[in-house]
């Protein structure tokens, strides 16, 4: 019986191989795509599929309405109970989900400045005011939320105070944005991006991660067209293009011409570029050779295990009186 439970025990270790779940093979492998200069490089982990996977991240929706309503009724039944502030503070969030701005910065205004050390209450109230179109007191409690916690929102703040800004600026001048950009970054008017001199004191990483974390919060209340938006995804698309691959930053470009972003004719241009020399698209290729190859491999694998048990199985049931006639192959 010894050959059987041997050959049981490979065939159970190639099972566990086959049926891994797939995040664990993924991650020993690698794509390849295209750079600005029209050079294969190693992509982002889980390409070609990243980038879809990301635009739905930033596009992703909220709560529904149904749920809103379902939390602000509970959160009323806190603060009428006396939970305290912070129960406020949460009912004031789910009212601004709900559009009921005005209601929500009479809840935080007296509590933000009842607890001058609460991020949370002075950078809810800004997002408040943002909503209702005060930009200006916006642009103070954010910047006061900043001085609380300049780590708040992965550190993100920073540019949460350029967008108000931004926005300041472009009510005194509609054209404010056509010669400059809301993060200060410029990545030069060519159909391949480049940082400048004036980018030196910014990471690319940390500029990726500010405009990313930014867009997800916001895109979730505002729609296109919107130029603040459209600019800071102009932005996020030549990060992406210089930092990872051109196909990564492809649909990002066209998200922004999308959103009228004030340079949509130059995203447009960096979107024909680099779909003439890269391999964007490649999702709707089919395998190919060796793609089969891998699927036919992958097919082997599966197959194998059961193969060899069954095999083993009736090795070990054979008669055994059969299985010992040195004759039984000869005619």
């Amino acid at each position: 019986m010894r050959p059987f439970f041997q050959a049981t025990r490979v065939s159970l270790a190639l099972a566990v191989l086959a049926i891994a779940p797939p995040h664990s093979a993924r991650a020993c492998l690698n794509y390849y795509g295209t750079d600005v200069h029209g050079h294969k490089k190693e992509a982002p982990p889980g390409m070609p599929g990243s980038a879809d996977e990301y635009m739905q991240e930033l596009m992703r929706d909220g709560p529904s309405r149904e749920e809103l309503l379902k939390k602000k009724e509970e959160l009323e039944g806190d603060v009428a109970a006396g939970f305290g502030y912070k129960a406020e503070s949460d009912l004031a969030a789910t009212l601004i989900y709900l559009a009921e701005y005005r209601r929500a910065i009479a809840i935080l205004q007296p509590l933000a400045e009842q607890h001058p050390d609460e991020y949370t209450l002075a950078a809810n109230l800004g997002t408040a005011y943002e909503l209702a179109g005060d930009n200006h007191k916006a642009l103070k409690w954010i910047k006061e939320g900043v001085r609380r916690n300049a780590q708040a929102h992965e550190g993100s703040e920073w540019l949460h105070v350029k967008i108000l800004e931004a926005k300041i600026e472009l009510e005194k001048n509609p054209d404010w944005l056509k010669d400059r950009s809301v993060s200060g970054v410029d990545f030069g008017d060519e159909a391949t991006p480049e940082p400048i001199a004036a980018y030196e004191r910014i990471a690319l990483t940390d500029l990726r991660r500010a405009i990313g974390y930014q867009l997800r919060e916001r895109m979730g209340f505002v729609k296109p067209p919107d130029a603040i938006v459209g600019d800071l995804l102009f932005d996020l698309a030549s990060v992406i293009a210089l930092r990872e691959t051109v196909e990564f930053a492809v649909p990002v470009y066209e998200l922004a011409v999308t959103y009228e972003a004030p340079r949509a004719a130059l995203a447009q241009k960096r979107i024909d570029h680099f779909r003439s020399f890269s391999d964007f698209g490649l999702r709707e290729q089919s395998p190919g050779f060796f793609g089969w190859f891998v699927c036919a491999g992958v097919l082997v694998l599966i197959a194998l295990p059961f193969a060899l048990f069954f095999r083993a199985l009736y090795s070990a049931t054979e008669p055994r009186r059969y299985r010992d006639d040195p004759t039984r192959f000869t005619a």
